[in-house]
């Protein structure tokens, strides 16, 4: 599946439903992959309200970015070389006749 989408705040009228659409889901590595060039306000927030509606997502989500790794709020960047690193060293089973 791919940018699956989150409703974090419905029926907030007047405003709209807060949502996120991270950009990808994983259902081999049963993880969300989110890519961000920069860390917007909207994201910030949206981000805070996941850490505090659901706890346990954020810990199911790798968050990539190009350049150094850190932590915001209890959530890792890492940068794109160290999640490919990630990517190459996690077993994966092979089929039968490979």
């Amino acid at each position: 599946m791919v940018h699956p989408k989150m409703t974090l705040i419905e029926h907030t009228k007047p405003w709209k439903n807060i949502t996120w659409t991270p950009d990808f889901y994983s259902p081999f590595f049963n993880r969300y992959i989110e890519v961000k060039g920069v860390l917007t306000d909207s994201f910030k927030l949206k981000m805070q309200l996941l850490q505090y509606l659901n706890p346990g997502l954020v810990n199911q989500c790798w968050f990539v970015v190009r350049e150094t790794s850190y932590r915001w709020q209890g959530i890792s960047f890492i940068n794109i070389d160290e999640f490919q690193e990630i990517l190459n060293n996690l077993e994966i089973p092979r089929a039968n006749n490979e």
